[in-house]
């Protein structure tokens, strides 16, 4: 398969300069073999119009305008080269075959062409503009749609030589790095947001039943991308045993970058950026990564302030991202260990937003604060981390009460499709579940249900779906003929579900990987003389002991 891409001088460019482009083009073109696939495409500023008169072969009549010179040299290019224009033989609406507008949207031409060699004519089954591509130019992403059928490759069968250069291998190994910290989830593979709040809720209800009292810092930092110190970062790069060679190229690539802020339509002077590291860059996670991870290591490593996970480890931090949570004991290691956190963030640049760090703390004694610089971090009830709301008294009321609001907003956004007369319900309850259930559902394997928060729950879902489905009083269906009608199940089991391919997914895992040993965790304390409290762990070992199963069989 050959691709040529290419940009063509403009209608009003010399015709030196024209001459020259179609000569090399030809020339480029005549070097691909007439048995190989041949796409030409690209920018060619070129009308071909739609008479195609003397070009049959290779063009159609569905085109735009009328033909400008560009348009002659290109079709006769084509036609030359039995190369089939591919936007003129597809009848598509105006507005799908403009590859190109002027900024004062008042012009509109189609000049932008793909092109395949008329043996492979029959390859091609679409060719039109997607106008919902974002990039940044008066131009429109113009896409063909092709099927091929690939030749299959055979080899001999052969015994292949157990003598191994293991040179090269030793090369690769300097650039490995490994971040082994566990308890850091953010951007890494297989690692969930869901993991972590699970994690954070079994630590709550846990401590609750076993009238523990830890403290729990959700710390959050100030324009953390934008704020690591450069400096620093290539000192880490050596210190985690990265090649000079390697933060060389690395540095380079942030050496001397400068932005412009366009203001009121306006384009102002550049600037340098002299710190933080680029959001949408590839290597920015890692970069980032390495920098929380050394300050959690210089600040935790050496010292037990966390809460006791197993009888060698301490259970110090949650981290994913650059969304905190500590946990400590006492009042007392939370300062200590707050504060350390601070100077190792404040050595690579992150500053600790103290107005927006919060302190949670469970069956706690001492009143006093936690503080940073004189100033005191708040003391809350209810937190958000990671978009689901932890509270002090455990349980998911408050956070299904929220997922509730965040989705019937998301409902309501969407109320032109619901009344649509074009969409079949097929495709209305499709958008529902990938648009309103998703939010709604986001978290829900960490849920600790009740009657009350299913009946919430199935309330609002099938609320929703009478009015996709345009049922309104008088007229009424039961729940069972709504779910037939719209292929869903009670939300009970469809949670359930959800659940139970979590646990599967975490039971996978590492025998030492922290969310499998949270399904078995108890802290230190004493069991509360009361009737307990339903928990998630002890609702899936109700369904556990249903199965005649325990932890242990399951994790085999």
């Amino acid at each position: 398969m050959n691709i040529i891409q290419c940009y063509a001088p403009t209608n009003g460019y010399n015709e030196d300069a024209k001459d020259q482009f179609y000569n090399r083009l030809q020339s480029i073109i005549e070097k691909c073999q007439t048995k190989d696939l041949t796409i030409l495409m690209g920018d060619f500023n070129a009308n071909v119009g739609t008479d195609n008169t003397g070009y049959e072969n290779i063009m159609g009549r569905h085109e735009l305008g009328e033909r400008n010179e560009n348009g002659e040299r290109f079709a006769n290019l084509c036609a030359f080269n039995k190369l089939v224009i591919g936007g003129t033989i597809f009848p598509h609406k105006r507005i799908h075959k403009t590859t190109w507008t002027s900024p004062d949207h008042t012009t509109q031409n189609q000049i932008d062409h793909i092109c395949i060699n008329k043996k492979f004519r029959r390859t091609m089954e679409d060719v039109r503009i997607k106008r919902g591509a974002d990039i940044a130019s008066h131009h429109h992403l113009l896409a063909a749609k092709m099927k091929m059928k690939l030749k299959k490759h055979w080899t001999t069968g052969r015994t292949i030589s157990q003598n191994f250069n293991m040179a090269f291998l030793q090369d690769t190994n300097k650039f490995k790095l490994v971040l082994s910290n566990k308890f850091q989830a953010g951007l890494r593979k297989d690692i969930f947001c869901t993991e972590q709040i699970s994690i954070l809720r079994i630590i709550v209800e846990q401590t609750i039943e076993w009238n523990s009292s830890p403290y729990i810092n959700f710390i959050d930092y100030e324009k953390a991308f934008h704020s690591v110190n450069r400096t620093t970062l290539w000192k880490l790069l050596r210190h985690y045993g990265v090649p000079q060679k390697i933060v060389n190229i690395i540095q380079n690539s942030y050496d001397r970058l400068h932005c412009k802020i366009v203001y009121k339509g306006q384009l102002k002077k550049s600037f340098e950026i002299k710190t933080g590291i680029r959001q949408g860059c590839l290597l920015s996670p890692f970069l980032f990564l390495l920098v929380i991870d050394w300050i959690m290591k210089t600040s935790t490593s050496e010292r037990k302030q966390g809460i006791q996970w197993t009888s060698r480890m301490q259970f110090d931090y949650l981290d994913f991202a650059d969304d905190l949570a500590l946990l400590s004991q006492t009042q007392q290691q939370m300062q200590e260990k707050t504060t350390s956190v601070a100077a190792a963030s404040a050595a690579v640049g992150l500053n600790i937003h103290k107005r927006r760090s919060r302190i949670l703390g469970y069956n706690t004694v001492c009143t006093n604060p936690v503080t940073i610089e004189g100033e005191d971090f708040g003391d809350v009830i209810t937190f958000i981390y990671l978009g689901s709301i932890i509270g002090e008294h455990g349980g998911s009321d408050a956070d299904v009460k929220a997922r509730i609001g965040k989705a019937r907003a998301a409902y309501l956004q969407l109320k032109n499709i619901w009344n649509s007369k074009q969409l079949s319900t097929n495709t209305k309850v499709r958008i529902f579940n990938t648009n309103v259930k998703s939010v709604l559902q986001y978290g829900a394997e960490t849920w600790r249900t009740t009657k009350a928060i299913i009946q919430k729950i199935q309330v609002f879902i099938n609320s929703c779906l009478r009015k996709i489905l345009q049922i309104r009083w008088p007229d009424t269906i039961s729940n069972n003929v709504l779910w037939d009608k719209t292929n869903q199940i009670p939300v009970e089991e469809e949670i359930r579900k959800k659940r139970w391919k979590w646990i599967g997914h975490t039971l996978r895992k590492a025998h030492n990987c922290v969310t499998r040993q949270a399904l078995t965790w108890n802290p230190q304390g004493h069991w509360r003389r009361v009737r307990p409290k339903n928990t998630l762990r002890r609702e899936m070992e109700t369904d556990i002991r249903k199965m005649n199963k325990n932890w242990m069989e399951l994790g085999k």
